[in-house]
């Protein structure tokens, strides 16, 4: 994960907990964090915060990292393997954070199209007509 994406993780949990931006905190959890996927981190994030005895303090960068772990072993030991989603999912929930919306269908048709292109993906119309169905 980029630093300049974890600083926007952490600018959305300083407003949530009223913090004050402090660039020495995203130092911190950039080091601490900087080696994981921003869906897993977003993710963990969003488990503390979910939880109603959690909303009282900042997650600190351990406790980010051991959601993370917690949840790969539950993933493990539910399928055997790990489960991450698709490079589109992942791009689409990286948009929908920064944006600071909950539903894909706020997502713009420019926003899907950038995301197609980036990974070579096509739309469903242009599948189609690539199909000649």
């Amino acid at each position: 994960m980029k630093k300049d994406e974890l600083t926007l993780i952490i600018d959305k949990l300083d407003t949530i907990y009223e913090k004050k931006p402090d660039p020495k905190r995203v130092d911190a959890y950039n080091f601490a964090l900087g080696n994981q996927s921003r869906f897993r981190v977003i993710q963990a994030c969003m488990i503390h915060f979910s939880n109603s005895d959690n909303r009282k303090w900042y997650p600190k960068p351990g406790e980010i990292s051991g959601i993370i772990n917690d949840q790969r072993q539950l993933e493990m030991a539910r399928k055997g393997i790990e489960i991450l989603p698709s490079q589109f999912d992942e791009a689409c929930y990286w948009i929908m954070f920064s944006r600071g919306i909950t539903d894909p269908g706020e997502l713009t048709e420019k926003e899907i199209n950038q995301i197609n292109e980036r990974f070579g993906l096509v739309d469903n119309f242009e599948l189609t007509k690539r199909l000649g169905a």
